[in-house]
């Protein structure tokens, strides 16, 4: 913790240096505190910190003016709401950080625990580790990605994949995998999905995406690389293909992979229209026993529109309900009526984003079959991931 410099934001003397010291006790940091709105403007105008501490409750510039102020600035990494507003408040506030799009996130009531403190610290440390490679080449060089680019990035197999693991929690193994794209360029360095995917989206790419990143995964089973069943992000318009299915099947067979091996997971943020091709293709891969996961749930209208409607093996609730569910009334009933609703259709349940051992312990004693975030195992190509196996299985 000692290389991470952390602003900490409260108008209230005693209570930031409690947290100063709290964090002190951690294990060290390089650490400062101010008391106003404003004063922190300045000192993110002029100096570099890893982490925001921020209080809502301020005089003159309150915590969502600051917000917003230090996005202005450039400011773009960790921060922390640290109040004692109510927890639909607190939470609101974390949805406007998502908007502005801050690599890290987490809103805590106070007075914060020390062992909730060191939590959070621990995973804004590994998710410095995790994106350092992206973290180095964005700061340093101003991103120029053009169509040109990406086209040849996806025929000169810049496009790897990488496998998150998917942890049973009865078990606590790893049981699946999901399928996950990273661009491995060849001056920015590995970049995630947020940096490719407005131009992929843009000039129509999906589907030359999808098809290298399902390429990537069958080489993988085919080298015995890979043996865990996978799950792979599908659009609604590849489904759209009159010959979706048959292509599967036949490269299925082409590279001697058990179809049922797949779980194809599609994305809910897409306006539902059951047209004939998607209906075919959903139910001749149902037949075929391939699985079938509604991504994101809960994010869209059409929810529950798609879960009446189609054959759905998994439901997966979004990560932006789960990272806040024991913080937030709103959200925990959410997360709880997605679980009973899966139960009750008897479909598999997966929490995506788990981040802390408290929210895995909650979704464990909820019901939830699956757990997939950071704290269980972090994305991570297919050299590292048969590691990864080899060090679960000696525990």
């Amino acid at each position: 913790m000692t290389s991470l410099n952390i602003l900490i934001v409260d108008d209230h003397r005693l209570q930031a240096q409690v947290l100063k010291n709290k964090l002190i006790n951690i294990g060290g940091a390089n650490i400062t505190c101010v008391y106003s709105g404003r004063e922190a403007v300045s000192k993110v105008k002029s100096d570099s910190f890893d982490v925001i501490f921020c209080d809502l409750n301020m005089p003159e510039m309150d915590g969502v003016q600051l917000l917003s102020s230090i996005k202005d600035c450039g400011y773009n990494r960790s921060i922390v709401i640290l109040s004692a507003l109510e927890k639909d408040i607190i939470s609101t506030v974390g949805d406007i950080c998502k908007k502005l799009d801050f690599s890290f996130i987490e809103t805590m009531e106070k007075p914060a625990s020390v062992s909730k403190l060191f939590q959070v610290i621990d995973r804004i440390e590994k998710s410095n580790v995790i994106d350092a490679s992206v973290v180095k080449f964005n700061n340093k060089l101003p991103l120029s990605i053009t169509t040109d680019d990406v086209l040849l990035g996806l025929s000169q197999g810049e496009f790897k994949n990488y496998y998150q693991p998917q942890i049973d929690f009865k078990s606590g193994k790893t049981v699946s995998v999901e399928v996950l794209a990273r661009w491995l360029h060849p001056i920015y360095g590995i970049l995630t999905p947020n940096v490719f995917l407005p131009i992929i989206e843009s000039e129509g790419l999906i589907d030359e995406l999808f098809e290298v990143i399902l390429m990537n995964t069958l080489r993988d089973y085919s080298k015995k690389m890979l043996s865990y069943p996978s799950s792979i992000n599908v659009t609604q318009d590849s489904l759209n293909r009159d010959n979706f299915s048959d292509q599967f099947f036949d490269l299925c067979n082409e590279y001697k992979v058990d179809p049922t091996l797949f779980t194809f997971e599609l994305t809910e943020k897409e306006v539902f229209s059951d047209s004939i091709n998607l209906l075919e293709n959903l139910s001749r891969l149902r037949i075929n026993k391939v699985g079938l996961s509604i991504d994101d749930f809960g994010t869209g209208y059409s929810s529950l529109i798609k879960l009446s409607k189609l054959p759905f093996t998994e439901i997966k609730v979004d990560r932006s309900f789960i990272s806040n569910c024991i913080n937030s009334t709103s959200e925990k009933l959410i997360v709880d009526f997605s679980c009973a609703l899966a139960k009750e259709m008897g479909l598999i349940i997966v929490a995506e984003g788990v981040e802390d051992k408290d929210t895995l312990e909650y979704l464990k004693k909820s019901g939830f079959n699956l757990c997939q975030g950071y704290y269980t195992g972090k994305p991570m190509p297919i050299e590292v991931f048969i590691i990864f196996i080899e060090i679960e299985g000696m525990k």
